[in-house]
């Protein structure tokens, strides 16, 4: 009979993002087999996501306020009161910070890169730049497997920060299909469909970041939008919503585009769209684009390095690179079907990326170091 594993996620607040839906899916299906024990550290009373963590998981606080050195002395310390013998961290920061306490430690620990570490590094400022890309190179080796998100993850880390390729192993991230499918049929807003009214709609979902374009999108379409009589839904909270807005009323686009605002639901919204686009300039992975596929709808995204290899190379959506591709793409995705191809690809996204299969993944790679 196996022993049980005592098994902590970390990351420093579970807010809203990728990763930190990756988390909650993971710990949701892991904790179903009751094979082992599962935690959650975090920032629990700063954490929006918190209520969606499922009640099997025990949650170990960390402010995640503190100074770092404090924060450390402290997850170090529920990692020895709780007999945590495996923790899986996400998030490069995070990764950082576990690898600083396993140098001085005695636990197994996995993490996970959920971004182009080269690519994300370029948006720290100078000084934290260099800090960042030199603990990446002299700590990442340290860790007992490095979880990549994707292909282009592990080739990043390999070839641009010198780490071993025995270590980097690819997990794509999971997702709950049945769940989005579920929440898929629920109705919009009132204030949405009456904005909406009898308009086709495309969408597109991101925190409100310069990194992930909407500016850029909104001036590409300015035109083509009231030419068409189209809506754009941008769903998404973040710090350029003010400028967002104030380029909506620059370009007289009231009529057309609509801010949302962050919504635990956009599945909603993607179900009952004619198409998303994705404008972000780079990901780790690009969730939001199988996501949008199992729900059958065409995808156009920039052309950022992962969207090849989701995207397989345009195969199963248009990859755009500046306005004039993307009103091409938009022509040809608004007026064209495929109903067998949606069909086959709905299926292959399934099988691929579906909850119980990557969970299953990364419980191999627990008992393999364990």
């Amino acid at each position: 009979m196996f022993k049980k594993m005592r098994i902590a996620f970390y990351i420093p607040i579970l807010n809203v993002g990728g990763a930190e839906k990756v988390i909650i899916n993971l710990l949701k299906q892991l904790s179903l087999n009751q094979k082992d024990n599962y935690f959650l550290i975090t920032d629990a009373t700063h954490s929006s996501w918190i209520r969606e963590i499922d009640s099997k998981i025990s949650i170990l606080h960390v402010d995640s306020g503190r100074n770092i050195f404090i924060r450390l002395h402290n997850i170090k310390k529920v990692i020895q009161e709780n007999k945590i013998e495996l923790v899986v961290s996400h998030l490069t920061h995070a990764n950082i910070h576990c690898l600083l306490l396993k140098i001085l430690s005695s636990f197994k620990l996995i993490i996970v890169e959920h971004s182009i570490t080269s690519y994300y590094i370029k948006t720290l400022r100078h000084y934290s730049f260099k800090i960042t890309e030199f603990l990446i190179k002299f700590l990442y080796n340290y860790a007992d497997l490095i979880v990549c998100v994707s292909e282009t993850s592990k080739d990043d880390l390999i070839n641009k920060f010198k780490i071993r390729s025995n270590k980097c192993h690819v997990i794509y991230n999971p997702i709950d299909f049945d769940s989005i499918r579920l929440l898929s049929k629920e109705p919009l807003p009132l204030k949405v469909n009456e904005f909406i009214a009898t308009r086709r709609y495309i969408v597109t979902i991101g925190r409100l970041e310069i990194l992930k374009n909407h500016g850029f999108l909104i001036q590409s379409l300015k035109n083509y939008l009231i030419e068409n009589n189209l809506v754009l839904l941008i769903i998404g909270d973040g710090n350029e919503k003010n400028n967002l807005q104030y380029k909506i009323n620059e370009y007289s686009l009231n009529e057309n585009v609509l801010l949302i605002g962050y919504d635990l639901n956009p599945y909603k919204f993607i179900s009952k769209s004619n198409l998303l686009i994705h404008p972000s300039k780079f990901e780790g992975f690009g969730l939001v684009l199988i996501e949008s596929l199992f729900l059958l709808k065409p995808v156009i995204s920039f052309n950022f390095q992962v969207a090849y290899e989701v995207l397989e190379n345009g195969r199963f959506g248009s990859i755009v690179y500046d306005e004039a591709t993307l009103i091409e793409a938009l022509d040809l995705k608004l007026n064209s079907s495929n109903e067998n191809f949606k069909i086959d690809f709905s299926k292959q996204v399934y099988d691929s990326y579906n909850l119980g299969v990557i969970s299953n993944q990364y419980h191999d790679f627990f008992v393999l170091i364990s």
